[in-house]
């Protein structure tokens, strides 16, 4: 269980602030800007020793 409310460092939000910019430049589509920012792993990068829970970092 998680005691404490999650924060990001500014040097983190920075770096997701930047890679979200040009994603966004690139592409103009919201949803290929969320798969390739976002921590939250897709169907297709799972590994197959995955647990349901668990999740991969989308890089």
């Amino acid at each position: 269980m998680l005691t404490s409310e999650p924060s990001l460092g500014t040097l983190r939000k920075l770096s997701l602030l930047a890679r979200t910019r040009w994603h966004w430049r690139r592409t103009r589509d919201p949803e290929t800007v969320f798969r390739r920012v976002s921590a939250v792993a897709s169907p297709e990068q799972r590994r197959s020793d995955a647990k349901p829970g668990d999740t991969l970092p989308a890089r």
